[in-house]
């Protein structure tokens, strides 16, 4: 970083007091005075891209470095959370039924996905062959008393449109 700063303070020193002796002529003059050392325009142009180029490559670097840094923490604070979260315990196997309905046996299964969340699952036998096996409501209930009367629900009308 020295470097750079010593280079930008010296081209900043000759654009400046280069021309000192000669203050009385014109702004024209100076300015090719203190241009001297350089033949053209091309090369101040070149010089503002490449150090552009270097500041942008700076801060990119510095914004990655940045960013790495907070996912790295918000990496920890999640894994943390989750290890919170985590039950020792796995969770039981909820209410079972068994519902007998215009001639067809309905099982009935309840199964704990998390935390207040437990999903039915039914498998409806006719004559003593598996006539639909695990159909389900389409969602989650907060109890499992809640997922077993949607279940059954849901398993009588599968009955009355397909049996």
């Amino acid at each position: 970083m020295l470097p750079l700063r010593r280079l930008c303070f010296r081209l900043w020193y000759n654009l400046n007091h280069k021309g000192d002796e000669r203050r009385s002529t014109s702004l024209r003059e100076s300015k090719g005075a203190a241009m001297a050392h350089c033949h053209n325009r091309a090369c101040w142009f070149g010089l503002g891209l490449l150090s552009g180029a270097a500041v942008a490559c700076l801060g990119a670097w510095l914004a990655n470095g940045v960013r790495r840094d907070a996912g790295a923490g918000m990496a920890a604070a999640v894994l943390a959370e989750q290890e919170q979260a985590v039950d020792p315990e796995p969770l039981p196997e909820a209410a079972t039924d068994i519902v007998e309905y215009r001639g067809f046996v309905i099982h009935v299964f309840c199964h704990a996905l998390g935390a207040s969340r437990f999903r039915g699952v039914c498998d409806i036998w006719d004559s003593g062959a598996v006539a639909l096996e695990g159909g389900s409501p389409p969602t989650t209930y907060p109890t499992p008393e809640e997922a077993r009367v949607a279940t059954i629900a849901w398993a009588r009308q599968w009955v009355q449109h397909n049996g």
